[in-house]
């Protein structure tokens, strides 16, 4: 009878892993440090008294963890015996994934009688490894630990005593597997090498140093661990305190602070600016994003933590949670940069690059066109398991290998479809790209994907008839508006610039009964407008409520937005209404220069963009982007919800409008700060991590491409990475563009948003690849690029043929 499957983890720290390549124990992601277990060392590491270290402990295996670090010196030996007691008690040693050390004294000579020997209480010889061992084995209540440490380099002990030594009590079952710490990494390798070569047990995990500030690890060790198959678990990764906040550490009593990385407080303060400017957005502490940044440096990385709390526990844990991207990544690491030195500065002639499989020397690029292999990642927090992170990064050859079988597949399909001739994309008025013997032009290098759309019909929207005449009826508002046309009359009363704009806005739209009937249709679009750019919480009214309120008593801004409204229904004739809005408000700065005015401005650029006029799109949406900046409002964005829908929805249609156009984009990254809203929030779809990093990534795709001197292959690819990286963010029910069974319109919309995110995804993937497509065919780097676009235009296709899509008769 088969038994029922384990339930699922609680919180995060029960998603185990493998601790790595060469062993194949699964622990949990953190390790908790039993150090401060006891209270021998009171007056110096401070009380962590039995009831709480206990408390600490159910905690941690209640939230699924496992992995419990120790050692033979801690708080004199007390450590091991209350983790042993916890353990017995609790009846869960085979549970736990124990790793405790030896080599430095297991007794004190305080603790011994008055004139004893402790010579070799202390060391990496055999006689210090087998008394320790036996203490610790004692303490700890079992006859076997998971991982035994070398706690340090002695400096005398030789490397064949040591290695057959820790080779003896593994063959005795007394270790399981062999740790070092705070040893040299030639050191590591020439022990590894020794162990091999005389079939003994190896290292297979370092524990060390290792946060933000003190990155000394990543010159040699970090590369020697990757390269030999260990694992890394670090000490100090939240900086034993030095990351913490002024307040915090006024809270702390001024407990004087240690610096064991040789870095000086001033680093770490330093470090701590940036962790707290990344740590606002992502709202949290900078201990916490301190904590994530190493578990995301490398694979197989396990951070060890402490703490005499249970609420500090449950933080850590919560802190597994955090996403940083690459940009939050670099902001940190700017805070405190990593000379690696030589050889490596001169081998990959950058300071803080190494070489290897993954990115080969600048020397052998001179004779060579290989660009390296994909390294490893880390896997990426989402929803997904392990063995879908397997697939989340692969080499470049099996990707190219996967996508060679897609083209194969499209081109069987192909051949049964019957072949027509393509006729030539216009790209501007009387200018062709494409001319029939085939030959591609400089422009189209620059802008051909929005020939490709406007060939395809891609842009065309299905045009809605206008309101056909009705007799006035008795009470309607528009009866006192005088009408000739669009030859609107200027006012002759004294009624002022407002009045007189309002007036021949009004003079310009057909008659109220005609505009309520065309309103009374189908304005989901207005819905879903409001509704991207302001969130679900945000309140709102219907297109007919705001044609009551604002028709005969609104601003230009509100009757812009009703003629410019108009000009969407009426799809036919909307050259001849959008323009009114054009030159009556958006021209002037009276008007336009405001949040409302910039967020007309935003709604009029999605109207144009929408009847399949992006020029005018692009040039609707540049001056806001310009009027914004004048405004400050790139600087200042955030202090309320609708100046930052505002800014963020300029800047990200920007982004849009560059890549159809293929034209530079407005404004770059670095003159502004991000700060993203949590999607919690009453934020709009524009201001969410996901939109506004696809934008910046948007923004250096259309650097690539557009540059004079072309851009590496290589480049391309780490940029097409970071694309992947950020997709694998998202969770796979995002990533789904089926059509939803029910028609809600709270789920139509909310599909609605993420297809449209999805569409630019895949939008700005194609293009980052397009100046390889341009290459000649024979080039593999034509063939990997060309093969990469596909995929990402099948899947565009998709998601469009999914908006396409009817629901309760009309298009998604």
């Amino acid at each position: 009878m088969a038994s029922n499957p384990p339930p699922p983890p609680r919180t995060k720290l029960g998603h185990h892993r493998l601790l790595c390549p060469n062993a194949s124990i699964l622990v949990s992601p953190l390790c908790l440090g039993a150090m401060s277990f006891g209270d021998i060392w009171a007056p110096i590491m401070g009380e962590c008294n039995k009831e709480t270290s206990y408390a600490i402990l159910d905690h941690f295996h209640a939230a699924g963890g496992n992995f419990i670090d120790t050692a033979n010196f801690y708080m004199a030996g007390q450590s091991e015996e209350w983790l042993g007691d916890w353990m017995a008690d609790r009846g869960v040693r085979d549970q736990m994934i124990i790793a405790t050390k030896f080599m430095l004294p297991y007794k004190l000579p305080e603790q011994m009688p008055m004139g004893s020997i402790t010579s070799n209480f202390g060391g990496a010889n055999k006689k210090s490894l087998r008394l320790s061992l036996a203490e610790s084995l004692k303490r700890l209540k079992t006859d076997y630990v998971d991982i035994l440490y070398v706690h340090a380099w002695d400096g005398v002990t030789s490397i064949p005593e040591l290695m057959r030594s820790l080779d003896d009590v593994v063959k005795q079952g007394k270790v399981l597997y062999l740790g070092i710490s705070n040893w040299p990494a030639w050191l590591v390798i020439k022990a590894n090498d020794y162990a091999r070569q005389h079939c003994l047990t190896p290292f297979v995990v370092y524990e060390g140093l290792w946060n933000v500030v003190a990155r000394d690890i990543e010159r040699d060790i970090v590369p020697m661990c990757k390269a030999e198959g260990m694992a890394i678990t670090v000490w100090e990764a939240m900086g034993a305190g030095k990351f913490k906040s002024k307040d915090e550490k006024a809270q702390k009593g001024g407990r004087p602070e240690y610096d064991l990385s040789g870095k000086g407080l001033d680093a770490y303060e330093r470090a701590t600016v940036a962790l707290e400017r990344v740590a606002k957005r992502k709202g949290t502490n900078a201990v916490g994003i301190a904590l994530r940044y190493i578990t995301l440096k490398a694979p197989y990385v396990f951070p060890i933590i402490g703490g005499r709390k249970i609420e500090h526990l449950e933080a850590n844990i919560d802190n597994l949670s955090i996403q940083l991207s690459e940009e939050d990544i670099r902001e940190i690491e700017a805070a405190a940069p990593m000379n690696l030195g030589y050889p490596h500065a001169f081998l990959s002639s950058k300071p803080d690059k190494h070489v290897g499989p993954t990115r080969p020397t600048k020397l052998e690029m001179w004779w060579s066109a290989f660009e390296g292999v994909e390294e490893p990642k880390c896997i990426v927090p989402n929803s997904r398991g392990v063995d879908d992170a397997n697939e989340e990064r692969k080499t470049l050859r099996e990707r190219v290998a996967a996508l060679e079988r897609l083209v194969e597949a499209l081109s069987e399909e192909k051949r049964n479809v019957t072949q027509t001739t393509a006729p030539a994309i216009s790209v501007r008025d009387g200018e062709t790209a494409q001319s029939s013997d085939g030959d591609l032009s400089e422009f189209t290098r620059r802008a051909p994907l929005i020939a490709a759309l406007e060939a395809s019909q891609l842009l065309s929207t299905q045009q809605v008839a206008s309101a056909s005449d009705f007799e006035q009826q008795e009470g309607d508002p528009s009866a006192h508006v005088e009408r000739k046309g669009l030859q609107v009359p200027t006012s002759s009363s004294a009624l002022g610039e407002i009045s007189s704009v309002c007036e021949q806005l009004r003079a310009a739209l057909p008659p109220y009964h005609e505009l309520r009937l065309c309103f009374s249709g189908d304005t989901k679009w207005w819905d879903f407008w409001h509704l991207k750019t302001f969130g679900p919480t945000a309140p709102r009214e219907s297109l007919l409520q705001f044609l009551e309120r604002v028709y005969m008593a609104g601003s230009p801004i509100e009757l812009g937005f009703l003629v410019s409204s108009y000009g969407l229904h009426n799809a036919a004739e909307a050259s001849q209404y959008l323009p009114v809005v054009d030159r009556l408000v958006l021209a002037s700065d009276h008007f336009a220069c405001g949040v409302e005015g910039l967020l007309l401005t935003v709604f009029h650029a999605k109207v144009y963009l929408e009847i399949g006029q992006p020029r005018r799109a692009f040039l609707c949406n540049r001056h806001g982007i310009s009027l914004a900046q004048t405004m400050n409002l790139h600087r200042n964005y955030s202090d309320s919800l609708r100046r930052s829908a505002a800014w963020w929805t300029l800047y990200l249609g920007d982004r849009f409008l560059s890549i159809l156009l293929g034209l530079p984009y407005a404004i770059s990254d670095d003159s502004f700060l991000v700060t993203y809203a949590n999607e919690a929030s009453q934020a709009g779809h524009a201001t969410l991590p996901f939109a506004i990093r696809l934008g910046m990534l948007t923004g250096r795709v259309i650097d690539q491409v557009q540059s004079r001197q072309g851009p590496k292959f290589s480049e391309i690819l780490d940029i097409d990475d970071e694309l992947i990286s950020l997709a694998s963010t998202q969770t796979r029910y995002w990533w789904d563009h089926k059509v939803p069974a029910v028609s809600r319109s709270t789920d139509l919309d909310e599909f609605r948003e993420r297809l449209i995110s999805q569409t630019q995804y895949f939008l700005t993937r194609i293009y980052l690849h397009l100046p390889y497509l341009l290459k000649s065919p024979t080039s593999h780097l034509y063939a990997s690029s060309r093969l990469m676009a596909i995929e990402s235009a099948k899947e565009l296709l998709r998601r469009y043929l999914a908006l396409r899509s009817h629901v309760d008769g009309s298009p998604i």
